[in-house]
């Protein structure tokens, strides 16, 4: 009996090293950018593309990953995405150019880490019930936050000794492992009772159209502007094109929804049944993804500057100081199962959401005067609580509300809003927090009586142009280099001291605001007052 119970957990194995697999690509994409970029004799920035690429890839073909894991059946849409893994990783592993790079990373791996995520998720809901899917999903988010923890580490140690070549080598040889595993260990995988849909293949173009032109705008907004153009970028009819992008996206996916409305009226093939969304509780349950998100890729978009430019440490000083999310993060997933049988889905978010705010207010405390070690470790600490907690319970509060026929379009939605939600913190915090700088340079400059007029007026063009985010010397060595007036320079320095501060307080502030939205969602989650 031992023994058969045993191996009822052989899938999970395959499962959570598919997903280990993917957040071990991402860990190490920060370590490989500079030795690839020399490499391949490219540009820092077109490498950096690769990888928002990448990213952008994922998040835009994960509802129709979900519809192919009902059309091909999830176990071959696993194994199809990890052949799309073992072909990516070693075609960039191997790759002569940035641009046969760009095929395998973003391209190849973008695709099969959507079919990999979302094939994972619906294949562990339908593979265990009640306190065996408890324990599954909580093995799945130890090990993804264990190998994000470890993931840099490894991969550094990797490209100091070896090459970063070795680092997509050993993730090509991890996916052929899986994938020479995954048939054997998921061979019991419950079969549909009903027949398997076609692809609507209008509704995964329109849908893919839609959400590239949203994901893009959010992440060119901080580049391009809000709203009015920066300095030197782009100007379409007057305005900054990002907006003008979301706009566009939006008005696609309007006519997608309504496309989708057409076709279930008319019977024929929807990429995701809408009735999803009017289940009791979804809604809340994706959008809590989703801002769960914003708050941690704020706060991830923060640290580094931080800690890297505002303070100038070492980079494994930082490493040690940000450490602490990735151990409670871990100990989280862990804990969950003991949580989950006591306390319900929306008592669960309640707790991450207060963990959010209180990262978001150590790290307000820390950019005050006083000793940054503490509450920057405090900070990151509450944030891996509250990713570790709401990693292992949104998929299973999702997968929860739904029937075994809907589990892979259900994994798509919850990835989507995931996705859209990583998106829209990083333009956000990051605009908050640079727009927050800008104007407090601005006012600083006007009032601080050492300033002359000339280089007032230097610096409210750059405010213009995007206020960079450097450190304090390099902005003193390029005031000194511009020519800036002697009695000048220390004023600026004293002015954009105090702005970088002012910024990185309403950066901190809008992530413990978005804790408290967390915790009023959590109402309508399963279990809340207001949920059935």
């Amino acid at each position: 009996m031992r023994w058969r119970d045993l191996r009822t957990w052989n899938p999970l194995v395959v499962l959570a090293g598919a997903q280990a697999l993917l957040v071990l690509d991402a860990s190490t994409a920060g370590i490989t950018l500079g030795p690839i970029a020399a490499s391949l004799g490219a540009d820092a920035g077109a490498v950096r593309g690769v990888f928002t690429l990448s990213a952008l890839l994922v998040g835009v073909t994960l509802l129709t990953a979900g519809k192919l894991g009902d059309v091909l059946g999830r176990r071959r849409a696993l194994l199809l995405g990890l052949g799309f893994r073992v072909v990516g990783s070693t075609m960039a592993a191997a790759a002569p150019t940035v641009l046969v790079f760009a095929v395998g990373e973003a391209v190849l791996e973008g695709v099969g880490a959507a079919l990999v995520i979302t094939s994972t998720a619906a294949l562990i809901a339908s593979t265990y019930r009640g306190t065996r899917r408890v324990r599954a999903y909580s093995v799945v988010g130890g090990a993804c936050a264990a190998v994000t923890a470890l993931g840099p580490v490894l991969g550094g140690l990797v490209v100091q000794w070896w090459s970063w070549r070795a680092v997509y080598g050993a993730e090509a040889a991890l996916a052929v492992l899986l994938l020479a595993a995954a048939p054997r260990a998921l061979r019991h995988e419950r079969p549909s009772v009903r027949a398997r849909p076609r692809l609507d293949w209008a509704g995964a173009a329109l849908s893919s159209l839609g959400l590239v032109l949203v994901v893009l705008g959010l992440q060119q907004m901080e580049r391009l502007g809000w709203w009015r153009p920066r300095v030197g970028a782009p100007s379409w009819f007057g305005f900054s094109p990002a907006p003008l992008l979301v706009g566009a996206g939006a008005a696609v996916l309007v006519a997608f929804v309504r496309g989708e409305r057409r076709a279930q009226r008319d019977g024929r093939p929807t990429l995701f049944d809408l009735a999803l969304l009017s289940v009791r509780g979804m809604v809340p349950t994706l959008l809590v993804g989703g801002v769960a998100q914003m708050a941690a890729i704020g706060l991830y978009f923060s640290y580094p500057l931080l800690l890297l430019v505002v303070l100038e440490l070492p980079p494994a000083v930082v490493g040690l100081v940000v450490a602490p999310s990735a151990v409670t993060s871990f100990a989280a997933a862990l804990a969950w199962p003991r949580l989950a049988r006591r306390w319900s889905p929306a008592a669960v978010a309640r707790l991450s959401g207060c963990c959010l705010v209180a990262a978001g207010l150590a790290l307000w405390v820390r950019v005050g005067p006083g000793g940054w070690e503490v509450p920057t470790a405090v900070s990151a600490a509450c944030l891996g609580l509250a990713v570790g907690l709401l990693g292992a319970q949104l998929p299973a509060a999702a997968q929860g509300l739904v029937d075994d026929e809907h589990r892979s379009e259900t994994a798509g939605l919850l990835g989507t809003a995931q996705n859209l939600g990583a998106a829209f913190g990083f333009a956000a915090v990051g605009s908050v927090v640079l727009l927050s700088m800008s104007y407090g340079v601005e006012q600083l400059l006007r009032t601080e009586a050492a300033v002359g007029a000339a280089t007032t007026r230097v610096a409210e063009l750059e405010i213009d142009r995007g206020l960079p985010f450097v450190s304090v010397d390099r902005l003193r060595a390029e005031a000194v280099e511009r020519e800036v007036a002697a009695d000048d320079v220390e004023g600026v320095v004293r002015a954009y001291e105090r702005a970088q501060r002012h910024g990185l307080e309403s950066g901190a502030l809008l992530v413990a605001g978005l804790g408290v939205v967390i915790v009023l969602l959590a109402r309508w989650m399963p279990g809340g007052r207001r949920s059935p």
